[in-house]
């Protein structure tokens, strides 16, 4: 886990006297540095807005991780190949956690300059470049010393919301179909023998409606009759029930293929 290491300037002047070491066993090897899409942002529109000219901002983020939320730019004298004079007088009232600044189309290798100078006196050390970006994180390793490692850039991409109540909504709503248990017998369904599941799709309401054919029933609705009926037929023929000379379902055929199937008065809607 990172230690905050506390970062103080006096009259805006880093210092060269830090003990640094440039290796550690028990050093972290690669760290992760994530960045908030805000300061990301802004990071791009500087890029774009001084393609050939240095310039340095100061990160704001949590003192405890190394989370970027956001930059401020302090006042500064630059050239296309430095930045000088810089001067930020809220430095130790905010949570200042490193320093990124930019290299243009020079590419983005640390000098000796940033290492002496800016990398060996903030947390976080950002070089950006416009084909590129690099990182430098420093630790406080067990001896005491602080350590500058390698860390990585990722967009922090996070959410404020309830991903188990979410998730728990989700389930109470997302269900899986039901079915009858009832089976089709004694049919063949496009050569192949065997006993299929019948969609729960019908269910019987009218208790006046004996009368009736089931084909009638089935019309009188004002659902989808032909989709229905076409989802009786297409399910399977049944030979002793379809008229042999025209190969058709006609209304009386339906009516006594539905009780074949183990349905007696059957309307839709239920």
């Amino acid at each position: 886990m990172y230690t905050y290491i506390p970062i103080s300037i006096e009259e805006n002047v880093w210092s060269t006297d830090v003990d640094v070491v440039e290796s550690c066993g028990k050093g972290p090897k690669n760290v992760i540095v994530l960045i908030d899409p805000i300061a990301r942002e802004k990071i791009d529109l500087l890029m774009e807005k001084y393609k050939n000219k240095e310039w340095l901002a100061y990160l704001i983020g949590e003192k405890d991780n190394l989370t970027i939320k956001d930059i401020v730019i302090p006042k500064q004298e630059t050239t296309g190949a430095s930045v000088d004079k810089v001067v930020f007088e809220d430095y130790n009232k905010i949570n200042v956690i490193g320093v990124i600044h930019s290299h243009h189309s020079m590419g983005s290798t640390f000098s000796g300059v940033d290492n002496e100078w800016i990398n060996q006196n903030h947390n976080i050390s950002i070089l950006v470049s416009h084909n590129d970006i690099k990182c430098r994180v420093r630790y406080k390793v067990p001896c005491g010393a602080l350590f500058i490692t390698e860390g990585k850039m990722k967009l922090n991409i996070s959410t404020n919301f309830d991903k188990e109540l979410f998730l728990k909504d989700a389930n109470e709503k997302i269900k899986e179909p039901t079915y009858t248990n009832n089976h089709i017998h004694n049919y063949t369904s496009y050569g192949y023998g065997g006993s299929w599941p019948k969609p729960a799709i019908i269910s019987s309401v009218k208790e006046d409606a004996d009368d009736l054919s089931l084909e009638n029933q089935l019309k009188s609705l004002e659902d989808d009759y032909t989709k229905i009926l076409n989802n009786v037929s297409d399910l399977t023929i049944v030979d002793d029930i379809v008229d042999s000379e025209n190969d058709s379902i006609g209304e009386e055929d339906i009516d006594e293929y539905l009780k074949e199937c183990g349905y007696e008065s059957m309307v839709i809607g239920g």
